[in-house]
């Protein structure tokens, strides 16, 4: 119980601190990790386009992808003081912010930071919200009878004959429901961890 008004607290006084700033939102293990002084792997969103589709290659920069790394680059510098390519390009075991992921097409970027880099970072105006970048459990013992898979399946509905492309957290590949099924397969996470 301790622990959580801690982290509530915690919580609060990083809110208060940020009265006009973008919204953070870290769950209590990783309030407490910056509380004692470690540094947490964060997505801070900027303000900007999401580009739809990727230019061709050769075809030049996209004006959109442009826009969206002068303002992650603008914040940055504005916020920690450090040039965007300095930090991207830091090794994961550096003792200093880093930015682990830069995504092309999105307005974030995947960042290792300290509680007063996510505070400088949150106040900036080019910064729309912080929230932690972890990957999300798979619930599949709950979602397969909740959208009625179960129900299809025992009425005969098996998708015999049917190509899927499964875009989401992934599958048990050594599962014996796709044993010789699986036409292949990519992992495109920068998540660490399992």
């Amino acid at each position: 119980m301790l622990t959580r008004l801690f982290a509530l607290a915690a919580l609060i006084v990083l809110t208060v601190a940020q009265a006009s700033a973008a919204p953070v939102t870290l769950p209590d293990d990783a309030l407490a990790r910056l509380e004692n002084g470690e540094r947490v792997r964060v997505i801070v969103w900027f303000s900007g386009p999401e580009v739809a589709e990727a230019r061709p290659e050769g075809q030049g920069v996209d004006p959109d992808t442009a826009l969206i790394d002068s303002l992650r680059d603008t914040a940055i510098l504005r916020s920690l003081g450090i040039p965007a390519d300095i930090l991207a390009a830091a090794p994961p075991e550096t003792d200093g912010p880093r930015i682990a992921r830069e995504f092309l097409y999105t307005p974030a970027a995947a960042m290792v930071l300290s509680r007063a880099e996510i505070e400088a970072l949150a106040a900036d105006p080019n910064v729309r919200r912080i929230e932690i970048d972890e990957l999300s459990r798979a619930n599949l013992d709950v979602s397969v009878p909740l959208i009625g898979a179960t129900a299809l399946h025992n009425g005969g509905q098996t998708g015999a004959g049917t190509s899927v492309a499964i875009l989401d957290t992934g599958v048990d590949l050594q599962h014996p429901m796709f044993a010789g099924r699986i036409a292949g397969s990519a992992c495109f996470s920068s998540t660490s961890g399992t």
